[in-house]
């Protein structure tokens, strides 16, 4: 009788220590399982905003302003951004029911919390992709129109050009420009005359005429000088040298 009352004892102080061992591990395992699912809570929300993201770029790709092909592209990274938010934020609701259900809910807890920190930064990706949709989507301002003063400044106020050497003042052109517009003539550098006669080279002082001392060089001009000088100035021009 003592013998059986001994072992029955027995068994209930084991079967009370299986128990409490188990009610030990199961209030050790709480906060774990607390700890999962505000990780899931927090990739959830993750992956929320991220969606919210990527629908916002893809409306800034739909204006087809400014950069249309880099909006475009740039919403084609916060969708893929937005994707691998949701895809860990499932990840983290698997280990938070797995925290619930399961045996080890440390370890759920610890899976949750990875699937959080990805869902994060997709969040991040999704967000830095729509910023760049919107930038892209800025659009371009036209360009200033050309004017005249772009291709010839005007003189600064109260300051006259100097007109070149004998130039001469086209009264319509200043009056459209509002700027003086001159033009000027030259001669070109001709060939010797019949006679050979090569006027720039005799033209000492380049004023356009040759006198008796300028012609000295030239023979035949020398000695033909009254006659190729027909208004009798004393003095050839171009026109006179030509003539001969």
């Amino acid at each position: 009788m003592r013998k059986s009352h001994y072992l029955s004892m027995l068994a209930l102080v084991s079967a009370m220590t299986v128990v409490g061992a188990a009610n030990a591990q199961k209030a050790g395992e709480v906060p774990a399982v607390r700890t999962a699912e505000a990780q899931a809570d927090e990739a959830t929300a993750q992956a929320e905003e991220a969606k919210a993201e990527a629908e916002s770029a893809q409306s800034a790709a739909q204006a087809r302003t400014g950069d249309a092909r880099a909006a475009h592209e740039a919403s084609i990274d916060a969708q893929a951004a937005a994707q691998d938010a949701q895809q860990a934020a499932a990840k983290a609701q698997g280990a938070e029911a797995e925290a619930k259900g399961g045996s080890s809910a440390t370890a759920a807890a610890i899976e949750a919390g990875q699937a959080a920190s990805e869902a994060t930064n997709a969040q991040l990706a999704a967000e830095a992709a729509n910023v760049s949709a919107h930038q892209a989507a800025q659009p371009v301002p036209p360009a200033e129109p050309r004017t005249m003063a772009d291709y010839d400044p005007m003189p600064s106020p109260g300051v006259t050009p100097t007109p070149p050497a004998g130039a001469k003042l086209l009264p319509q052109a200043t009056a459209s420009t509002g700027a003086p517009v001159w033009v000027t003539s030259s001669h070109g550098n001709p060939a010797p005359n019949a006679h050979g006669v090569d006027f720039p080279a005799l033209d000492a002082n380049h004023d356009g005429w040759l006198t008796k001392a300028e012609v000295n060089a030239n023979a035949d001009l020398t000695r033909e000088f009254a006659t190729v000088d027909i208004d009798r100035n004393g003095r050839l021009d171009r026109d006179e040298v030509n003539d001969w």
